[in-house]
């Protein structure tokens, strides 16, 4: 009676943690996915303005996001690109969002 007790005991507890990490995953994409449109426009105003610690704030932002569009992508390389030897703190940002074109560009195996 007692194996019993720890097979079902143990069962639950996994169960729960499961489902507890499924709940905080999708609460934290669904919180990306409201900040994604007014992160794009403060990092389009800080481009216009030319603030260099805004951009590189939301620019990071932006590009941990998991629902940032390829589109989005593309005009936020292009822009760094540009600014990039004038603003060489730019460095991380310009990385971040090399490795995030790689992501949307590699094969799936499967």
């Amino acid at each position: 009676m007692k194996n019993i007790t720890i097979i079902i005991s143990t069962f639950i507890l996994t169960t729960a943690i499961g489902l507890i990490g499924f709940y905080w995953r999708r609460n934290g994409r669904q919180t990306q996915l409201k900040s994604l449109e007014t992160d794009w426009i403060k990092f389009e105003s800080a481009v216009a303005i030319g603030n260099i610690e805004t951009i590189n704030s939301y620019g990071l932002k932006l590009v941990y996001n998991v629902n940032l569009k390829i589109n989005q992508l593309k005009i936020m390389s292009d822009t760094i690109n540009l600014l990039i030897e004038a603003h060489p703190q730019l460095e991380e940002l310009k990385l971040a969002i090399l490795n995030k074109k790689l992501h949307y560009g590699r094969q799936l195996q499967w």
